[in-house]
């Protein structure tokens, strides 16, 4: 990793963001908010407004509702080179309809649907939403870094640390390493 500040966490560290905090956007995997006592993944933005943290749509997740849609193969198939450099983004609205998912169930879950045509944007569609990701994607059961003990480290899904999977539609051998994807993202955009 080169050797510059990244932004800290304190309050008053980035003046222009709410509490002048460098953190924005909370990720929850949680049950505490769900009413059918289901884990659910959640995310929290801090309010420009008030400072205090406010429920927000999930990064990159669709509605449940859209998994096996013709809706959801034509928003893959009409993002495709978006969605393959992975710079897509899922809109609030699309054809009409609420599209962007307030919570999803942590149940691992795949997103597929009929009529997609390239297994590619499926697979990457897929694995960056939040259930994709901490599901069948990936085959993380449920959580990537596991609750511990004090003293006892933590358990790390191979998903981060590294592993070979076969995709869900093709059966094509897929490897992820996210831990050393994300570092060489990070190496990137910090250290051009």
């Amino acid at each position: 990793m080169c050797d510059q500040n990244l932004f800290p966490s304190a309050r008053g560290a980035v003046p222009s963001a709410p509490n002048g905090s460098g953190l924005l956007n909370f990720r929850t995997n949680e049950i505490a908010l769900a009413v059918d006592g289901q884990w659910e993944l959640r995310e929290f933005h801090l309010s420009a407004e008030t400072g205090l943290l406010a429920p927000g749509t999930l990064f990159l997740t669709p509605d449940r509702s859209f998994n096996l849609s013709p809706a959801l193969a034509r928003f893959i198939n009409d993002n495709e080179a978006s969605i393959l450099a992975q710079t897509h983004q899922v809109p609030d609205l699309f054809l009409g309809a609420a599209f962007s998912a307030a919570a999803v169930f942590n149940n691992v879950d795949a997103w597929d649907a009929p009529g997609i045509s390239n297994p590619e944007a499926r697979q990457k569609f897929s694995l960056n939403t939040c259930s994709g990701c901490h599901g069948a994607e990936s085959r993380t059961e449920f959580m990537h870094v596991h609750p511990r003990l004090p003293g006892v480290p933590s358990f790390i899904s191979r998903f981060l640390t590294g592993q070979s999977l076969p995709d869900q539609s093709t059966g094509q051998q897929r490897h992820f390493n996210e831990l050393r994807r994300r570092r060489e993202l990070l190496e990137a955009t910090v250290c051009p």
